[in-house]
This record gives C-alpha cells, sequence and structure tokens, in this order.
C-alpha cells in the first residue's frame, strides 16, 4: 500500500474518532433524568435502619400507644414497605425509557480479494455512524407523562398508608373494647357466681325450688362462655393488630387505656365539601386527569416521526480514492399519524373526568352514611350515659340500702347490681359503635379528628 492511500486511511480513521466522541459528548450531555441511583442508596439505608428492633418503638413499660402503633404501621407494614420499594421500581422504569438511543455503527468491506483475505487494504471498505434524533418536544411530552406515572405510583402509597392506618385505629379501639367488655363481664361473672351459691343453699334449706338453682347455673355457664369468647376475639384481634404492625412476633397483650368514653365531637356544620381535594382518592382521580391529558400531548407529537442521521467513510483502494457519504432516514407519515394512539388518550380522559365525579359521589354517600350511623351511636351513648345507666346505678344503691335494713334478699341484691353491669357493658358497645363511626368520618372527610 502507498503512502497515498496510507494517508487517506489515517484521514478517514481520524474523522471516524472525532464523529463518535462528537455522537458520544452530545448523548451524556442530554438533560438529566431521574436519579434512582441516589433513591436507592437512601431507601437502603432506610431499610437498614427499619431492622432496628421495635423495641425501641415501644415504651419500657410494654403497654402499646395508639401513637406507637400507628408509628409502627408506618415503619414495619411489609406492604406498605413493598408499596414504597414500588416507587423505586417506577422511578427505574422511566429513566429506561427517557435514555437516548445508542448510536449504530456500522462497517463493510466489498470487492476483497479471495487469494489474499483479510486483506482490507486492497477491498471497498465503509464506515458508517447513525444515530437516531428525537425532538425535544416529543422527549418533554414522554418526560412529563413518565414524572406523573411516578406521581400517580407515590399516591397509590399515600392511599395504602391512609387504609392501613384507618385499619390500625378501628382495630385498637375495638381491642380497648374487649377489654373494657372483658371486665365487666368478669364482675358479672362474679354476681353470677354468688347467686348460684345463694341459690344452691336456698335449694337446700327448701327455702327456693330447685329450678332457681337451674336458673342461676345457666347464668352462671353462658357468662362464662362469654368470657371465654371474649379472651378468644382478643387474642385474635390482638394478632390482627400486630400483623397490621408488621411486628406479630412481638410479645405485647395490653394497651394503653386512653380515654375510651371521651369520644370526638363532629360538627358536620364546619365540614367544608372542599375539603375533598385533600382526600387522597381524589388526589389521585386529579393525577390520573392530568395523566391523560399529558398522554394525549404524547399521543400527539408521536405523530411526526423520528429522524436517523448517518455519516461515514469509504475507501476505494483500488483507484486511490476516498470518499465521505452522508444518509438521511425518516419515515413518511402518510398511513400511520398515529391516530389510534390518540384516540385512546381522547377517551382515557373522558374515563378520567367520569372517574373523579364517581369518587366525589362515593365520598358524598359514605360521609352522609357514617354521619347518620354517628348521630345514631351518639344518641345511643348519650342515652346510656344521661339515662340507662344512672337509672341502673340508682336502682342498685337503693336496693343496696334496702338489703342493708333486710327488707329485701340478697337474690334481689344480686340482680340489681346484674342490671347495672349489663347496662355498663351496653354503653360500651354503643361507644364502640361511635368510635368506629368516628375514625371513618376520618378517613372518607380527610380532617384529622382523633387526638
Amino acid at each position: 500500500m502507498n503512502k497515498k492511500v496510507s494517508s487517506k486511511i489515517e484521514s478517514g480513521k481520524t474523522i471516524i474518532i472525532i464523529l463518535i466522541i462528537i455522537f458520544v459528548n452530545s448523548c451524556s450531555n442530554l438533560p438529566s433524568k431521574l436519579d434512582v441511583e441516589n433513591q436507592m442508596r437512601v431507601m437502603a439505608k432506610t431499610q437498614n435502619t427499619e431492622k432496628i428492633s421495635t423495641k425501641h418503638t415501644i415504651n419500657a413499660s410494654g403497654i402499646l400507644t395508639l401513637s406507637e402503633t400507628l408509628e409502627c404501621i408506618k415503619q414495619y407494614n411489609p406492604r406498605l414497605k413493598a408499596a414504597k420499594a414500588g416507587i423505586w421500581e417506577t422511578q427505574g422504569k422511566s429513566q429506561q425509557q427517557m435514555l437516548y438511543p445508542n448510536p449504530t455503527f456500522e462497517f463493510e468491506s466489498e470487492n476483497m480479494p479471495l487469494n489474499n483475505f483479510g486483506n482490507f487494504g486492497r477491498s471497498e471498505n465503509s464506515f458508517t455512524l447513525k444515530q437516531k434524533f428525537i425532538a425535544p418536544s416529543k422527549r418533554n411530552a414522554t418526560q412529563a407523562t413518565l414524572n406523573k406515572q411516578v406521581d400517580i405510583v407515590k399516591q397509590d402509597c399515600v392511599i395504602l398508608e391512609h387504609r392501613f392506618l384507618v385499619d390500625g385505629k378501628r382495630t385498637f379501639f375495638e381491642l380497648l373494647a374487649i377489654q373494657e367488655k372483658l371486665i365487666a363481664t368478669k364482675r358479672l361473672l362474679e354476681v353470677a357466681k354468688t347467686s348460684l351459691d345463694i341459690s344452691e343453699k336456698r335449694v337446700k334449706t327448701g327455702e327456693a325450688r330447685n329450678v332457681e338453682s337451674i336458673r342461676a347455673q345457666v347464668e352462671y355457664s353462658q357468662t362464662a362462655l362469654e368470657i371465654q369468647e371474649l379472651e378468644g376475639k382478643m387474642d385474635y384481634t390482638f394478632q390482627k393488630l400486630l400483623l397490621l404492625m408488621g411486628t406479630p412476633d412481638l410479645k405485647i397483650k395490653k394497651l394503653q387505656n386512653i380515654s375510651f368514653t371521651n369520644v370526638p365531637e363532629f360538627d358536620s356544620k364546619k365540614y367544608n365539601f372542599k375539603n375533598w381535594k385533600n382526600h387522597p382518592e381524589v388526589k389521585k382521580g386529579g393525577l390520573n386527569h392530568d395523566l391523560s391529558e399529558l398522554k394525549l400531548r404524547q399521543a400527539e407529537e408521536d405523530r411526526w416521526p423520528d429522524i436517523e442521521v448517518g455519516v461515514g467513510i469509504e475507501d476505494d483502494n483500488n483507484e486511490d480514492e476516498e470518499f465521505l457519504k452522508f444518509s438521511f432516514e425518516i419515515p413518511l407519515p402518510i398511513f400511520n399519524r398515529n391516530q389510534g394512539k390518540i384516540s385512546e388518550a381522547k377517551g382515557s380522559k373522558q374515563r378520567t373526568v367520569s372517574e373523579l365525579q364517581a369518587i366525589h359521589n362515593e365520598l358524598k354517600t359514605n360521609i352522609d352514611q357514617y354521619l347518620r350511623l354517628y348521630l345514631t351511636a351518639k344518641k345511643k351513648v348519650d342515652s346510656y350515659k344521661e339515662d340507662i345507666i344512672p337509672k341502673a346505678n340508682q336502682t342498685f344503691q337503693l336496693t343496696k340500702k334496702l338489703y342493708q335494713s333486710s327488707e329485701v334478699g340478697q337474690i334481689e341484691l344480686l340482680n340489681a347490681q346484674e342490671t347495672l353491669v349489663k347496662a355498663e357493658l351496653g354503653y360500651i358497645d354503643a361507644l364502640a359503635n361511635l368510635w368506629n363511626s368516628i375514625i371513618y368520618l376520618e378517613y372518607f372527610t380527610g380532617l384529622e379528628l382523633l387526638p
């Protein structure tokens, strides 16, 4: 190969190297995408921190409080942690979709002599570098769509956390009600045991018939079974709460007895229905609507095809000449102008509008329903508090005085005490229903009602 041909080949290689550097720099200087790597490190650090024993979350007394319950749900619930990892997953997918297409390097050799195979110096060689270019408007539309999808996944995580916290509150107050009922039922069992002992003595002395003793035995057995049922229900509900907290192996069986009777008031007149915009479900509906608009914009931008540009060098060693060549490729939008995607995006936009209206209707219906349940439960609680329990207590106190003056027997005293305890049990059930209504009102209105 003479010096002239060699110098041409070297100059051609130099041009190819320069072009490669230009293309690589153009791709590397594109706007930065989602910084997933930093978030991966943050999440890994968070997961390591969460491995700390829950003994640091539960106070040293071993009594579980409502705030500790909710904090454990936020930190340790595995489904909630999985949802948070899903944010990371979606961000990674978004980052991958926004990576710029890699350039393509092509080499072609023709007319190579068979008797001198591998000698590229005697063949016609060409080197081509191709790159697909995407319009900035298309990339911006795609980026906006992907970012909105990440926002929706984040909002799904907020909704899931919101629901788990509601379940945690409901289960916590359900356990409080069971604790209170268990205490009252054990008092009722003592009354039933005393009544049974007195009845058996009366039967032996001939003061009463055997039917009185049998009736007392039935009352005692039924009350004992109720205690067993409450204890089993308490174990089951406690395990349910621990599962929500993500700490099923936590050894704790006692709740802080907060003011169970001090139920917060809900004044519907003060509630502004504009607060719906802050509800997690409404926020997600709004994000879905925004996403549909962005997808419509993206579909309209995708009507215009991408351009592929190529530049290269071709040398003819037989003629001792070297040529610079360019290529330009663009699909002609004749048949496919993305009509289907545009129509799909328009339908999706209309669907999100209807879904958002459905969310509003469902929230209003649920608020109305639980407001009625709240008013009914509150009326029942007030009736027990202001009328039934005071009268039952008054009856018991009067019967106690009559018993002390020997005007009535012990059976009448026990019956009055039994009536009082049963009234207290009814009061606990009414309070449990009232708390349940308050928790659901808090959920559907988005207000902070619980202390």
